[in-house]
């Protein structure tokens, strides 16, 4: 049993996520084409293939595989086999199939035994490429088409919601309307901010603002600043963060932390563009563009959450930006954007396929923050090394996969492959950890068999086969708190 096929006691891949902005499966069946939706690549880090070659419709029946020429998908990865899988179509609906593949072919992390029925929204993965299945419309396939050839962000996504978003937001961008972003804390809310403004054309300076870091006693001399006199601190007069941003864009982010007596002065100046410092008897008129965020509508303990009347102020409706696991087209891109600011050499850098998969597989809870923050730790701990393994990324994805014990017997060479095989490919069994191995390593790391797994190379359950094997207690090695 493979350890992709593992994953599956470890994390639910819930097939049909529905997006934010226009779910795909809101859409006619009669009218949905499928397509597969290609997200990377892990030896060239994740990498997506370009625009052109990213949707790929299937059609009746589609090869997938290294020889595969003409109307079907060419993989090149050295874990691909020559005829890696085919889907087509039945008459129940779409199927993949593996070709008796070196290295198997994946659905959702389950090796495909048999012909496997597919979604909207399975994740494939053959050799070390990923691909999402999806039932477009060819206007669906259009809007993708145009976001990745023209992309709002840094990153070109291949989304449909995020294409259609970012359709509603190249419209309002040069206009001087205020907008309003929703999403879940790490979906980028602020780098959209930054996207709005740069397309706006205004000459002035993007001025981003956390709601949540001002006290609250605070907001309104914060923002509003406040006039000599004003109170006992106020020896000379102070402009606040509104005027900072003339000419340009205000981001208040997290604007549902913010006490109500300072949105209704939002509003305030939202109708009249005009602020009144605290302790100031005239108001002045500034020209500034708001753009708000939030990623709670509702108040809750800890926060009032949004006023009615500044959310219809704030444009005609929210702007809702899908969660990453809503997205996982994207995934391969942001590793690779990642991986690029994070490195500071040219050298040739790789994903362990293995490794890939599992970042493809994770839901992560805290989003697009998340995986930059995995990726760019990972990439500095692989230093000179030219692969990211499990060694380089946090404990709680070693849960995943097992990168290493994964195989009944070693991998057989993919056809046509002469070369010898890469040490990233996987491996055939290793005995376990002697006694003397296990007890030196839980003496260095304290009796932490994540961290003991780490330092052996092996997957957490591995170890802990072991230790009850040998009849060793991890507990005994932890060195006691002091009172």
């Amino acid at each position: 049993m493979s350890s992709i096929a593992d994953a599956s006691a470890h994390l639910t891949v819930t097939a049909n996520q529905p997006t934010a902005v226009g779910s795909p499966d809101a859409r006619s069946p009669t009218q949905a084409k499928p397509f597969l939706i290609v997200i990377g690549d892990a030896a060239r880090r994740g990498e997506p293939p370009p625009p052109a070659s990213r949707l790929i419709p299937i059609g009746d029946l589609l090869p997938i595989g290294r020889a595969v020429k003409g109307n079907g998908w060419t993989l090149s990865h050295r874990r691909a086999s020559s005829r890696h899988a085919v889907i087509r179509k039945e008459a129940t609906g779409y199927v993949v199939s593996d070709t008796a593949s070196t290295n198997g072919s994946f659905k959702n992390g389950h090796l495909v035994e048999a012909d496997a029925p597919l979604s909207n929204g399975d994740l494939l993965f053959f050799g070390g490429h990923a691909a999402v299945f999806r039932l477009l419309t060819p206007e669906d396939a259009e809007d993708i088409g145009h976001g990745l050839q023209s992309p709002f962000t840094q990153v070109a996504s291949a989304s449909l919601a995020v294409a259609r978003l970012e359709a509603k937001l190249r419209v309002l961008a040069p206009t001087s309307s205020e907008v309003l972003l929703v999403g879940e804390t790490g979906v980028g809310k602020e780098v959209y901010a930054a996207a709005i403004h740069a397309a706006s054309g205004r000459k002035g300076a993007f001025v981003p603002v956390n709601c949540a870091a001002i006290p609250r006693d605070l907001v309104e001399s914060e923002l509003f600043g406040y006039a000599k006199g004003a109170h006992s601190q106020a020896i000379q007069p102070k402009a606040g963060l509104v005027d900072a941003a003339v000419g340009g864009t205000l981001f208040l982010d997290e604007l549902g932390d913010m006490p109500h007596s300072a949105q209704a002065k939002l509003l305030r100046f939202l109708q009249t563009r005009e602020v009144m410092p605290l302790g100031a008897t005239r108001a002045k008129q500034l020209d500034v563009r708001v753009v708000a965020a939030t990623s709670r509508m509702e108040p809750e303990a800890d926060s009032p959450g949004l006023r009615a009347d500044l959310v219809g102020r704030m444009g005609a409706a929210a702007i809702t930006l899908p969660a990453l696991r809503e997205r996982r087209e994207d995934i391969g891109a942001f590793i690779d954007h990642q991986v690029a600011a994070s490195r500071t050499t040219d050298t040739p850098f790789e994903i362990d396929p293995s490794l890939f998969f599992a970042l493809c597989l994770y839901r992560w809870p805290r989003n697009i923050r998340e995986l930059t923050n995995v990726v760019h730790t990972a990439t500095l701990f692989a230093g000179v090394a030219t692969t990211m393994t499990f060694r380089h990324v946090p404990e709680s994805l070693l849960t995943i996969l097992d990168p290493q014990t994964s195989s009944a017997e070693p991998p057989r060479k993919a056809d046509g492959d002469t070369s010898r095989r890469p040490a990233n490919t996987r491996r055939p069994p290793r005995e376990l950890p002697t006694r003397a191995e296990l007890e030196r390593e839980l003496s260095t790391h304290q009796g932490n068999v994540m961290r003991v797994a780490r330092a052996l190379d092996r997957h957490p359950k591995v170890i802990r086969r072991a230790l009850q094997q040998h009849q060793i207690e991890a507990n005994a090695f932890r060195v006691p708190k002091r009172p």
